[in-house]
């Protein structure tokens, strides 16, 4: 028996996690983005400069099924 396999497994899976939790800070931080663009470009005077550039509201990242993004990953080693 590999004596630091326990430890190796626990390495990957905070690594596991760490990636998880990346993942999930870069979808809050592009819905806050698009949601800061869309306000910038409905304001006055900003509008009027996204009408004539032909700027137009971006839609909010979003899983077509929720419950996807809760399912467990299989991990085969």
């Amino acid at each position: 028996v590999y004596p630091f396999g326990n430890a190796n497994f626990r390495y990957l899976m905070s690594d596991m996690k760490m990636i998880e939790d990346n993942i999930e800070h870069a979808r809050r931080y592009y819905n806050v983005s698009v949601r800061e663009y869309n306000i910038a470009i409905s304001v006055f005077p900003a509008n009027i400069f996204a009408s004539a550039f032909s700027f137009n509201p971006e839609e909010f990242f979003s899983l077509e099924d929720p419950s996807a993004e809760r399912k467990t990953v299989k991990v085969s080693f």
